[in-house]
């Protein structure tokens, strides 16, 4: 869909990001165990004491500025499955509306993880160069910003993820404040309360919250399963034929008979994470331009020509196919009436419909469906979950 697509097309960027942290902390892990912890600071060892648990250093009260009420006391989190886990890496601050905070630790490696992230620019730069575009600054910007002087050694904010990363010593916090209101002064601002913890972490426990944490709902093997036949003919009419699944049966085509001939309803269901990639979504058309070296303030015809050879080179280096939408147009302005059985909803690019409901993200493409119609498929979709 044509959201999706938008957003693969800033995520494509940070790409190298989770890499290169990930294989930072994987080399520093090494070198640890082979007799560097002796050299380990007081503060690694406090937190080493006081263990893995990521729901140690923020309060549930402190992440309640930026995405309201909580649902459920902070709760570790495992983010692969989307699924509280008494082992998760990630401590989750979730609002009653699906806004949320994820906060992982970095017990050890921090240094070298965060010189990865920080590294990433510069091989972007010189990947831009050897094609013959010259260094884009833009896209070095989006990616990552050193941050001001704080109770940290380093801290480093990528905006293209709403993502903090900031270090103590050799340990330090991943900040993930995309789905939520907090933005880059609110991520430092949890920040600043967050790093002395180090420390002395809070007393709690988010293994015990995990455990008491609603599970999610269970994924349909077809998309088409989720709502009732009869719901969806009160909702855009009556269909032309059966429900279309995909092969994945991930989304569901639906088509009725209009004046102007078929219209056509595609709906995407994202089962796990549906928060996150709400914020992801709804991100994407205002990152994408500063991201891939586009002007802002509107939208462009198409990608540049440097935009999409980089779009290229780091879909081979990341080893998939990554698309660059051919136009990025605003077919319609930004719907402010958006209420509905939903925790939030909005626009994607002026053609896309996307909301959530208990952290499942329904997704709907207006290609030739007529847009109250399709706005009452995508209440009565939120409805089921």
């Amino acid at each position: 869909m044509l959201g999706r697509t938008i957003s693969t097309t800033s995520v494509a960027l940070i790409v190298l990001l989770s890499a290169c942290r990930k294989s930072g902390a994987s080399h520093a892990s090494t070198a640890t165990s082979s007799g560097s912890s002796a050299q380990a600071s007081s503060t690694d060892a406090t937190v080493a004491d006081r263990g893995d648990d990521p729901c140690v250093y923020i309060a549930g009260t402190e992440a309640e500025s930026y995405v309201g009420p909580l649902a459920t006391p902070p709760f570790r989190f495992d983010e692969s499955e989307g699924t509280p886990s008494a082992d998760g890496q990630h401590c989750m601050y979730r609002g009653r509306d699906g806004r949320e905070i994820m906060v992982d630790a970095m017990l050890g490696g921090a240094k070298m993880a965060v010189a990865a992230t920080a590294g990433v620019p510069r091989v972007v730069g010189r990947m831009t160069k050897a094609t013959g575009h010259g260094d884009l600054q833009s896209v070095t910007d989006a990616m990552t910003q050193k941050g001001d002087a704080g109770p940290w050694d380093n801290a480093q904010w990528m905006g293209v993820t709403g993502t903090l990363e900031a270090v103590k010593g050799d340990s330090g916090l991943i900040i993930n404040v995309g789905a939520s209101n907090a933005g880059e002064q609110g991520a430092y601002a949890l920040a600043r309360e967050a790093l002395p913890r180090l420390e002395k972490p809070l007393d709690y426990d988010g293994a015990h919250a995990a455990a008491l944490a609603p599970k999610p709902r269970t994924p349909l093997a077809n998309a088409c399963d989720l709502i009732p036949r009869a719901r969806v003919e009160q909702a855009i009419g009556r269909l032309a034929s059966e429900p279309q699944r995909d092969t994945l049966g991930m989304s569901c085509t639906y088509r009725v008979a209009g004046a102007n001939g078929v219209q056509e309803y595609p709906l995407d269901i994202t089962w796990v994470n549906g928060n996150k990639q709400f914020a992801m979504e709804k991100g994407a058309v205002g990152a994408a331009p500063a991201a891939m070296g586009m002007p802002g303030g509107g939208a462009m015809p198409s990608l540049p020509p440097e935009a999409q050879q980089m779009l290229g080179q780091i879909s081979k280096m990341s080893g998939g196919a990554l698309n660059a939408p051919a136009s990025l147009t605003h077919a319609r302005p930004a719907d402010t009436t958006f209420v509905g059985p939903w925790d939030r909803a909005g626009m994607v690019g002026g053609s896309t419909m996307i909301a959530t409901k208990n952290n499942v993200m329904i997704e709907l493409l207006l290609t030739s469906g007529d847009y109250d119609k399709a706005k009452a498929l995508l209440a009565a979709a939120c409805e089921q979950l």
